[in-house]
């Protein structure tokens, strides 16, 4: 039976549909004005953002400030999801260690909807207060409502 051009689409179709997708979760800086950037081409400068976007042969430099960002389209960094269930075990101290290092990066963009680091902030909390350590929950507490 020969097979028609219909029917090896029709084929190609449900062997895509039927194929598990593997997904690269990538942030975003999505801009007041509409645009967006990769995560990938961003980098911090001072209190302001440096996006390279390569354009042909050339790249072209964007900058922009924390209050040109209209919201963050990030994955929930592996070290708050790992410090997570390390809190969910028993193993508190060991989340504190983890934050302390994973935490600082994040505080830029604290107050940018979408930003991670008010939840880690709480996760924070959770394992000192697991641990029963109220003086460092007060004081870590105190220091992010400054933030």
């Amino acid at each position: 039976m020969a097979r028609t051009p219909a029917l090896l689409l029709l084929s190609l179709i449900g062997v895509i549909a039927s194929a598990p997708l593997a997904v690269h979760a990538q942030g975003e800086y999505v801009l007041k004005n509409g645009q967006r950037y990769s995560e990938e081409i961003v980098k911090p400068n001072g209190s302001a953002f440096i996006a390279t976007v390569p354009v042909g042969d050339n790249r072209q430099l964007f900058n922009f400030g924390l209050d040109d960002i209209d919201r963050l389209n990030f994955p929930e960094p592996d070290e708050l999801a790992v410090a997570r269930r390390m809190v969910a075990t028993g193993k508190s101290e060991d989340a504190v260690a983890l934050l302390q290092k994973s935490l600082p990066p994040l505080v830029a963009t604290r107050r940018v909807p979408g930003s991670w680091w008010p939840r880690g902030i709480i996760v924070l909390m959770d394992a000192y207060a697991t641990m029963g350590k109220n003086a460092e929950m007060e004081s870590e507490a105190s220091q992010a409502l400054q933030a």
